[in-house]
């Protein structure tokens, strides 16, 4: 049998600015501080004087955090994501700190088609956090386990930085 161990949170750090419609933000990483501690994990292949390139995928990292709760995974990833710093570009990081601190996300109410309802509308994250609990009936969870392997569901957000699609940068698994 699968015991299901704790949660996982996920948080793909991107060189793009979220305010400007997540338009690429490149450029050479000047100083680049990961956090660490229980349960917290930054996997990258960036460092100071890496320079962010215009023309391909602009993830920087990636920081996952992994406690018993969900409630202590979020705390450590809003922990993990104060800590993280990026300097001399723009990145993702403060759409992470927005979601990660909504109560509608902390209680599992946001569905995969919320960056969607939130890029087309022009909404704030909190407006589209109100309107994915209008669209559905009760919580959902955006977490699937299946026969022992961990699905990520992940929302893709077309037209963004030209020719590229560029990933919700928050993934969320049940991790076994």
């Amino acid at each position: 049998d699968i015991v299901p161990r704790g949660h996982a949170i996920e948080c793909r750090i991107n060189a793009e600015d979220p305010a400007a419609n997540f338009r690429p933000c490149p450029g050479k990483i000047e100083q680049i501080f990961a956090p660490g501690g229980y349960g917290v994990r930054w996997d990258s292949h960036a460092a100071a004087g890496y320079v962010v390139p215009p023309h391909y995928d602009s993830l920087v990292g990636k920081l996952i955090v992994h406690q018993p709760t969900r409630d202590a995974a979020i705390d450590t990833m809003l922990r993990a994501l104060s800590e993280l710093r990026v300097a001399g570009i723009r990145t993702t990081v403060p759409l992470h700190r927005d979601i990660l601190g909504l109560s509608a996300f902390r209680n599992a109410e946001i569905d995969t088609k919320y960056v969607e309802r939130w890029l087309a509308g022009g909404l704030s994250a909190r407006e589209a956090a109100r309107r994915a609990m209008d669209e559905v009936s009760g919580p959902v969870i955006a977490v699937a386990l299946v026969l022992g392997a961990v699905f990520v569901p992940t929302a893709f957000v077309p037209g963004i930085s030209g020719q590229f699609y560029r990933q919700f940068a928050l993934t969320i698994a049940a991790s076994t």
